[in-house]
């Protein structure tokens, strides 16, 4: 094997060689060890990545309905309703009537919700500009490129809507 082959650090200059599998297992394991780091670094004030994505969720949405909270994070209800009772037990969120469904619930943030939402939202940016940050600006703008790639692909494979603005607002207005 030569040195070259090994000391390879660019995808054009191996791309020739590397198979889907390697990609994959790659990813796999940097996904990993992303989540680690970051809820490693979250735990330590008591937070978690999916808590800080449920308080950006809905300081950005507003107050939503579970099953759709349930639909855009790809949960069971049941792991939505858990995630939602931590919330309430802790002064961040709170359920309402839902005033065009007496049988529907909403769940917006409480003030004190909004506020974890800014300061779990800046230490949650801080993390990921310390592991980001190592791409430049280029960088950064083809790795998304290439993430939302795989995402749609993904998509396609399990046959899952992926969920963004859009889904939300469609879904807001059909529920």
């Amino acid at each position: 094997m030569s040195s070259t082959r090994t000391t390879r650090t660019t995808a054009a200059a191996a791309s020739a060689d590397v198979t889907p599998l390697q990609v994959g297992e790659a990813y796999l394991g940097l996904i990993h060890r992303l989540r680690r780091v970051a809820d490693d670094q979250l735990s330590s004030c008591g937070l978690s990545m999916p808590r800080i994505k449920l308080l950006q969720f809905l300081a950005n949405a507003g107050a939503t309905r579970q099953n759709v909270i349930a639909t855009c994070f790809d949960l069971a209800p049941r792991s939505v309703t858990d995630m939602v009772d931590s919330l309430e037990r802790d002064g961040l969120a709170v359920r309402r009537d839902d005033p065009t469904d007496r049988r529907a619930k909403l769940v917006e943030l409480t003030p004190a919700g909004h506020e974890s939402a800014a300061s779990s939202g800046a230490l949650r940016d801080q993390i990921f500009e310390r592991i980001f940050g190592a791409l430049d600006a280029p960088a950064r703008a083809t790795l998304l490129d290439l993430i939302t790639i795989l995402d749609r692909a993904t998509v396609a494979v399990d046959g899952l809507a992926p969920c963004g603005p859009s889904e939300l607002e469609s879904s807001r207005s059909t529920s």
